[in-house]
């Protein structure tokens, strides 16, 4: 929109429209009516996309409009006041309640240390206090408002009753594509729960301890990722009196050695689950194992690899037990008694073999130990 520049004889005296003057002779500048009337259609518009009915008796309904569009496109904003978790702030708004999907900004002015609730003011019309969550309708956790001054992007969600913050700290934390942040520790020390959601890199020349923050202090659904680079073993260690559930024991610790990974993710009371990476791998029935004299261990194919040791005396055979059975076949059993020098005339070897053993027999000796290997499925 402009001025009528165009229009011949409009009178206008630079650029402007100005009033007669008798004394000086000056003609008052013409209004066509084509030009009043885009100038007024021009406004309407502004004020048919702001949805508020035109008046002739309201002077005001333009700057309302305006404000009314703005609000709209979430370009509110307030500065909070309350406290750290309990947020109260007045928007200067056209409206008396929240839209579903509106947006605004809110500048924090504490840090939050758990669960927030923001009381608004809507122009001169209170609002009950509504709980502020992530996206997956969770309430939020200590330090997702790191500090003061934070620009907090709410959004009013009606289906959840809630405001979502839009821009968490410590990211959504339920184990999407993106960690919210990377950080790497390089000695023993205390993870912060707003780590929690990103992951930590432990980069320690020595064997370290890194203890988690406890798991009500992050709430429900969070995760935190970690992974050693360093030539030292990292002990993930619990705090207080929380458990780290791995397959389906409930262990104080769990050790990463170089290269491994471990993702936790809370319950929000009193236990972190191990859902992820490398370290937790020996805890799940595809991986199972026993570590002992006579043991074995799976592969997520299902071929089960089982080795140990039994005294032979020749003349007779020796019953040997799997340590768990074979559920499909046993494909191949060697066993050897092990011998050096004078008694490498000694051999044996493995028959009768079932899913659940076989039987060992040698050509001379008592007493001899030996070793077995076996493989199956």
């Amino acid at each position: 929109m402009d001025y009528p520049k165009s229009v011949p004889g409009v009178g206008l005296v630079d650029g402007k429209f100005v009033d007669e003057n008798e004394q000086t002779g000056q003609q008052g500048s013409l209004i066509p009516a084509a030009w009043g009337t885009a100038v007024t259609d021009e406004i309407l518009n502004v004020q048919a996309e702001a949805a508020i009915q035109p008046n002739e008796g309201k002077v005001n309904q333009l700057v309302s409009a305006i404000r009314a569009i703005a609000e709209k496109r979430g370009m509110l904003s307030a500065v909070a006041s309350g406290t750290a978790n309990a947020i109260t702030a007045t928007l200067d708004s056209e409206f008396s309640q929240l839209a579903n999907a509106q947006s605004f900004s809110i500048i924090s002015k504490f840090a939050n240390t758990a669960a927030v609730t923001v009381a608004l003011t809507l122009g001169a019309t209170e609002i009950a206090a509504l709980p502020v969550v992530r996206g997956n309708n969770l309430p939020l956790s200590g330090g997702d408002i790191p500090a003061p001054g934070y620009p907090m992007r709410l959004c009013y969600s009606a289906g959840f009753g809630a405001l979502i913050l839009l821009n968490p700290a410590t990211g959504s934390g339920s184990g999407g594509l993106f960690a919210s942040s990377l950080t790497t520790v390089n000695s023993s020390g205390s993870l912060l729960p707003n780590m929690v959601g990103g992951t930590v890199v432990v980069s320690a020349g020595a064997s370290n301890t890194q203890t988690l923050p406890s798991a009500a202090a992050v709430g429900v659904g969070r995760r935190i990722e970690l992974l050693n680079i360093g030539a030292g073993a990292a002990t993930v260690a619990r705090t207080g009196a929380d458990g780290i559930v791995t397959g389906s024991a409930s262990v104080n610790s769990v050790l990463l050695g170089t290269g491994d990974s471990l993702t936790l993710e809370s319950n929000g009371v009193s236990t972190w689950y191990a859902v992820g990476g490398s370290a937790q791998l020996k805890s799940a029935a595809a991986f199972r194992s026993l570590l002992s004299g006579n043991g074995y261990a799976q592969l997520p194919s299902g071929i089960i690899i089982q080795a140990g040791a039994a005294s032979v005396t020749a003349g007779s055979y020796t019953d040997v037990t799997f340590p768990i059975a074979f559920p499909t076949a046993c494909m191949s059993v060697i066993a050897n008694p092990g011998l050096a020098g004078s008694a490498q005339s000694q051999y044996s070897g493995a028959g009768n073999v079932t899913l659940t053993g076989f039987q060992i027999a040698m050509n001379q000796g008592t007493g001899v130990t030996n070793r077995w290997f076996a493989m199956g499925y």
